[in-house]
């Protein structure tokens, strides 16, 4: 499930605030859950902690979101 354009717009900010802690919670929910199976590896799976800033225009967030969203497309039919 996912908030659509709309829906964003018309949500209060305590809103979007429940919105992310909820999509937090959810992450957070599911490495829990790869931690506790067993062989579980996350620097074999690649995991790692990172935040940054990005300084872009308009048009280039734009561009990269588009870019971010056609990554995921592609690798949302493997199911390995």
């Amino acid at each position: 499930m996912g908030i659509d354009t709309d829906m964003a717009a018309s949500m209060s900010p305590d809103g979007h605030r429940h919105g992310f802690t909820a999509a937090m919670a959810a992450l957070h929910a599911e490495f829990d859950a790869s931690l506790d199976r067993d062989g579980a590896g996350p620097t074999a799976d690649s995991v790692g902690y990172r935040q940054g800033t990005l300084w872009l225009t308009p048009d280039e967030s734009a561009e990269m979101i588009d870019e971010l969203r056609g990554v995921l497309a592609n690798c949302l039919s493997n199911r390995h």
